[in-house]
């Protein structure tokens, strides 16, 4: 996914990736590539294109998520590349212990958000301080039938 133009330098971060969507959305996708615009606002960690790192958990994605199952979809195989300073990394130890000290505070400071919501906008928060385009993370406990 590349945001305006542009080489990348030799550090470099590249990793396949799977992107599940409602077939008409692929389409215009593999047409035009992806619209930040239309993306979800409503996904747990913000808005934002969501991917996986394995086929077989997108492809169970499309038939078991709510707002897909009913739908033809897609799962389009997608080469994220971004600088290691545009990622944050939540499969590393540091960088997800710093997530969780955001959460606590913002659940401390807004008692009305839920750990989940609390997330959500914990990971906005740092990506938009941190300059951050893509977040890695392993998939969350809640999340292993999908």
């Amino acid at each position: 996914m590349r945001r305006g133009g542009g080489g990348f330098s030799a550090m470099e971060l590249r990793t396949d990736a799977y992107h599940a969507t409602k077939e008409k959305a692929a389409l215009e996708i593999c047409g035009g590539g992806f619209d930040y615009t239309r993306c979800s606002k409503n996904s747990r960690l913000g808005p934002g294109a969501y991917f996986f790192d394995d086929i077989d958990r997108a492809i169970r994605y499309t038939k078991n998520a709510s707002h897909l199952r009913d739908h033809r979809c897609s799962v389009l195989s997608c080469v994220i590349r971004c600088s290691p300073e545009h990622l944050l990394d939540l499969t590393k130890i540091a960088q997800r212990n710093e997530l969780k000290r955001v959460v606590a505070v913002i659940v401390k400071k807004t008692p009305e958000l839920n750990n989940k919501q609390a997330e959500s906008v914990a990971v906005q928060m740092v990506s938009e301080s941190q300059g951050v385009g893509v977040v890695k993370m392993i998939m969350p406990s809640g999340w292993n039938r999908i």
